[in-house]
């Protein structure tokens, strides 16, 4: 377990602590607004960019520490191998997937994104087209919807195309 295992954690774990950096950066553009608390308005999402960033240098310092213990048993050569280099593609082609949904988002609205964003998720992990998997994916954006708007009371992009009704 410990060689491939600990390569994978590595790669994810610096992935993942390039997301939380963009995300943190990406906190930056959220506008100050003087009705908000002391918090503000981008005091929630930091702090999530933190846990994740924190989250990601334990997964690093983990693998990090089992790669020296498997060298120190003499059992381990680093192997990039095919099966990791399709995780890694993997996970990228869901990056990519994320980053459309990010930039469809304010033309689109956040109900639409996200239930393509579901759908091309359902897709992507390899079950074929059904009008099942539109449902799971509207039902999933509308449910989400709820919690933020009806629940949270936090308003969502309704996008640039209300515009043109």
């Amino acid at each position: 377990m410990g060689n491939r295992s600990s390569v994978k954690d590595l790669v994810s774990g610096l992935l993942l602590l390039a997301v939380a950096g963009g995300y943190y950066w990406g906190c930056g553009l959220i506008r100050h607004s003087s009705l908000s608390d002391s918090v503000g308005a981008d005091g929630f999402p930091r702090a999530l960019a933190f846990v994740l960033g924190g989250l990601a240098l334990v997964l690093i310092l983990k693998s990090i520490v089992l790669g020296v213990r498997a060298c120190r048993r003499g059992s381990a050569q680093l192997q990039w191998d095919s099966q990791l280099m399709r995780s890694i593609l993997r996970m990228l082609g869901l990056l990519a997937l994320s980053i459309g949904y990010l930039l469809i988002l304010p033309i689109a609205g956040y109900v639409l994104s996200l239930m393509l964003l579901l759908w091309s998720v359902i897709v992507y992990q390899g079950k074929r087209f059904s009008w099942r998997a539109v449902l799971v994916a509207a039902g999933g954006a509308f449910v989400f919807w709820v919690i933020f708007v009806m629940v949270l009371s936090i308003p969502l992009p309704a996008g640039a195309w209300v515009k043109w009704l």
